[in-house]
This record gives C-alpha cells, structure tokens and sequence, in this order.
C-alpha cells in the first residue's frame, strides 16, 4: 500500500488546491478573483487553497505596490506538481 506523505494528504483534503495548481500552469499567474470566478468555487475554499499552496511551497506571492491586489504564481515545484497533475488527468480519460 502507498503511504501518502503529510504534504500530499493536506493538497488532498484542500477543496480547489489542484484546481489551482491547473489554472496556474494554464494562465501563469492569477488572484483570489480569477480563481474564485474562473474556478467557481466559493471564497473561503480559495482563501484556504493558496494559503496551503503557500506553505507546501508550491506557489509564490507578489503584492501589486499601491493595491491590495496579490499575484500568484507557479514555483518550479509547483510547475513540476502541475505536470504531474495534468499526466494523471489525462491517464483518467479527462486531461487534454
């Protein structure tokens, strides 16, 4: 049986954490608003999702200077976590 690592289990039980992780790799940067627009899942969840993304080291932050606006992107970890998410999509029959 495969052990799932404690990094691995809290993307798991994070709603919207890979949904993400797919709009990153897609778009290559995005905020709070596209995430919850785009991605349609509630503000909370996507508060949640970026924080656990943050602590697990798979996206950055940039504050736009004179706003409140953050910018989110991809590190190379989480460029490589997105490749690997996008192969499992595709072996499932849902990928592109």
């Amino acid at each position: 049986m495969v052990k799932l690592s404690e990094s691995l289990k809290i993307l798991e039980n994070q709603r919207g954490g890979l949904q993400v992780i797919a709009h990153l790799k897609e778009k290559k940067k995005g905020n709070l608003s596209d995430f919850i627009i785009n991605l349609r899942i509630p503000s909370s969840s996507v508060s949640r999702a970026v924080t656990a993304l943050k602590d697990l080291g798979i996206i950055t932050e940039r504050n736009i200077m004179g706003s409140n606006v953050r910018i989110f992107s991809l590190n190379e970890k989480g460029m490589k976590i997105a490749h690997h998410v996008e192969k499992i999509s595709e072996i499932l029959g849902e990928g592109t």
